[in-house]
């Protein structure tokens, strides 16, 4: 267990430090061009900016596009390490601990890599904000926190769990994640308007069935790659 935390971590450090900067300068950048044009700072550009007022009815595109490059950005580095002890193998992995033990410390280090880059993301946005708008309310900004690392905690284990799917059932796996592309314009305002209660319900059982599915595919994973 030590030498797969040490091993994430060194991954994470050494080949992922382009990624960390780019999601924090991106939404920085946006902001100084806000802030150049003289747009009026408020609550509402504050979610914005983070991408948790996502439109797709009224297409919104600008938030659209923020929603999309931190969602690319989670589940990028949810896959990246999900897959990174696969080059050992099964037979050296699993000797070593049972699968159920593996798939929970990964989703572990998935889970709390999220959240340290949401509170990065938070504490310098929310810096920046509390110096401008004197009315800034920051008990607004911990329950949007807890909604957008709820929520995208979801995201990440059901598109894991897909991910693993994939490896036995490729063409069903394809029909469900196609449907969900064809009618993800459907969805309201994404994140803003989530439930926390909702997500970390729908999380637990996502993980259960994740627990219970991998017996039956972690080989066929792990022999593919």
């Amino acid at each position: 267990m030590r030498y797969l935390l040490l091993n994430d971590l060194n991954y994470l450090v050494r080949f992922q430090k382009k990624i960390f900067i780019t999601y924090l300068l991106v939404p920085l950048i946006y902001l100084s061009f806000l802030l150049a044009v003289n747009i009026e700072i408020n609550l509402e550009l504050f979610n914005k900016i983070l991408g948790i007022n996502a439109d797709f009815i009224s297409f919104d595109w600008l938030s659209i596009l923020l929603y999309i490059f931190y969602l690319s950005i989670f589940l990028y580095l949810a896959v990246t390490l999900f897959i990174l002890d696969m080059k050992s193998g099964a037979e050296n992995l699993f000797l070593r601990m049972s699968y159920k033990k593996w798939l929970f410390y990964k989703l572990l280090v998935i889970g709390t890599t999220l959240l340290l880059m949401l509170i990065s993301l938070y504490l310098v946005l929310g810096t920046i904000f509390s110096l401008i708008i004197n009315n800034f309310e920051l008990k607004i900004m911990i329950n949007t926190f807890f909604k957008n690392f709820s929520y995208i905690l979801v995201i990440q284990s059901a598109f894991l769990m897909l991910y693993s799917l994939y490896f036995k059932f490729k063409i069903i796996i394809f029909i469900i994640i196609s449907l969900l592309i064809v009618n993800f314009y459907k969805f309201p305002t994404i994140i803003e308007k989530t439930n926390i209660f909702v997500n970390v319900s729908i999380y637990f059982v996502i993980f259960i069935m994740f627990i219970y599915l991998f017996k039956y595919l972690y080989i066929n994973m792990f022999e593919k790659k």
